[in-house]
């Protein structure tokens, strides 16, 4: 099951997306601040966060980069009923998934929920593999002994010299 915080100060919000999300099979837990959402990514594995950007002490700018900090995979959507393209544009540049206006549209939601979390799966998988290769290569390197300088390629190494400019 897919899981999803929910952020937002207002209380309303939070219980209509938690009972949207249910309805599509998804896990929810909400916080009100940027404290309560530390908290529960520090504790709890999440697919994707849904964070309202204008909120009292940080906004939803400043709450998604303190959860980057835990956990840079993590995507981010932002959510807000004061869109505008200067601000989209700063929360796209500094992380976001996505940036969606309210009142969100459910089957668009749903639609950009299921993608992130493919794409924080895909980007595991390159993370993983990278990890993997990254081992190989240093097994190899312990392998490998270079071999004193072949004398028959001399005059090949010597033609490749810098081109005067």
């Amino acid at each position: 099951m897919r899981t999803a915080l929910i952020i937002d100060n207002d209380e309303m919000i939070r219980l209509a997306l938690s009972d949207a999300l249910t309805e599509e099979g998804y896990g929810t837990a909400s916080a009100v601040n940027w404290r309560e959402a530390v908290e529960l990514v520090k504790g709890q594995e999440f697919d994707a966060v849904l964070i309202d950007l204008v909120m009292p002490e940080k906004n939803g700018i400043e709450t998604m980069l303190e959860l980057k900090k835990l956990r840079p995979d993590l995507p981010m959507i932002i959510m807000t009923g004061h869109g505008d393209i200067p601000t989209a544009v700063e929360a796209i540049r500094l992380g976001a998934y996505d940036y969606m206006t309210k009142p969100l549209d459910q089957q668009r939601l749903i639609i950009t929920l299921n993608n992130a979390g493919e794409h924080a799966n895909a980007l595991k998988k390159i993370i993983s593999m990278n990890r993997r290769f990254q081992s190989m290569f240093q097994s190899m390197r312990v392998l490998y002994r270079p071999c004193r300088y072949d004398r028959r390629y001399q005059p090949f190494h010597k033609s490749l010299q810098p081109v005067p400019t």
